[in-house]
């Protein structure tokens, strides 16, 4: 069979005839297995950082809610001690208040007659006669009371119930605790529950006159059973700035 001569080139074109691909030798398959190791490890390098940062990440957050809680804690714990003390101070006020504790002596007393005093004359004293509960008239609506036997009385129980709308106000606005201003409204509220005439004279006095819705709610908190006295939970904490 005659030999196949390829067809000559057109002058001045030089054909690149393609070549069969030489075999790698070690030295090159060698190399490409390192390379291929060096990736691996790479990215091996990599998800390693990653995951030590996430478990720094992670315990850094862990040390960050630790610090919100005590945080938390402490303003809790601030605002627990500053509930209190703002009771205290209403009490104080409270108790300082002449003519609203000569409402918690009429309240008290046991005998046939209860003796007030007048803050603005200790001189001048007035005699209630219970056995003919005068008390109970003096706060009667039916009845127009111009003496100032009288009208002492009502001014007494006025103060009362002035505080006790300035409790409950403070109660619902949860800047104080019942627990802290228990003592001694609790004591007499009950008291004053056990006299069916007078409460029921004081409830008529307080809807007649309009005065704040805020007195009943107070009175209801502490009028069937004894509040639950605050306990202190511990130490006070620092003044802030301290």
């Amino acid at each position: 069979m005659a030999d196949i001569i390829p067809p000559a080139s057109p002058p001045g074109i030089i054909v690149q005839v393609p070549k069969a691909p030489a075999e790698l030798t070690w030295v090159e398959q060698a190399h490409g297995v390192e390379s291929v190791m060096t990736i691996i490890a790479l990215v091996a390098g990599a998800g390693w950082a990653v995951f030590g940062d996430w478990r720094k990440t992670h315990a850094e957050r862990e040390k960050d809610r630790e610090l919100l809680g005590r945080e938390q804690a402490q303003r809790d714990q601030q605002l627990r001690w500053d509930q209190a003390k703002l009771a205290k101070d209403i009490n104080d006020q409270f108790l300082a208040d002449h003519d609203a504790q000569q409402a918690l002596a009429m309240v008290d007393a046991d005998g046939d007659t209860c003796e007030l005093t007048d803050e603005d004359d200790p001189t001048i004293k007035y005699v209630y006669d219970r056995t003919k509960n005068e008390q109970v008239t003096v706060l009667r609506v039916d009845i127009k009371m111009t003496d100032k036997k009288s009208v002492f009385l009502r001014d007494c129980f006025d103060a009362w119930y002035y505080w006790m709308s300035i409790m409950e106000q403070y109660l619902k606005n949860k800047l104080i605790l019942q627990e802290d201003i228990a003592y001694p409204s609790d004591y007499y509220l009950r008291e004053l529950k056990k006299e069916t005439a007078l409460n029921e004279a004081c409830i008529a006095y307080v809807a007649y006159y309009k005065l704040s819705s805020n007195i009943e709610a107070f009175k209801q908190r502490f009028a069937d059973k004894p509040a639950r006295l605050a306990t202190p939970a511990g130490p006070a904490p620092a003044a802030p700035g301290a």
